[in-house]
């Protein structure tokens, strides 16, 4: 409610010092698979925005609510790595003294 509260009073402001833009999506437990399409077709929209502000409002104590900031989702990473043909970094190395 915090974040809802702040965006009323950013929406009586005669000359607001941001740009809001909400983007609200359900798929995040499935990995988003409509978001980068989302992206695609709104980024003329989208790259007007300041920031990007996920919060994650809850009550972890009944009745003190709190709220985490932070990234929820999931991350694919694709790592390649090449490795040296000698041992460059050991005090075994050929090149060591």
């Amino acid at each position: 409610m915090s974040s809802l509260l702040g965006i009323e009073i950013l929406a009586r402001m005669d000359k607001p010092l941001v740009n809001v833009i909400f983007a609200l999506e359900g798929e995040e437990e499935l990995g988003s698979p409509s978001m980068p399409k989302f992206v695609e077709d709104k980024f003329s929209e989208l790259r007007r925005a300041n920031l990007v502000y996920f919060a994650f409002p809850s009550e972890r104590v009944r009745g003190k609510p709190t709220i985490v900031l932070g990234n929820k989702g999931i991350v694919f990473v694709e790592l390649r790595c090449r490795v040296s043909r000698y041992d460059v970094h050991s005090s075994y190395s050929e090149g060591s003294i």
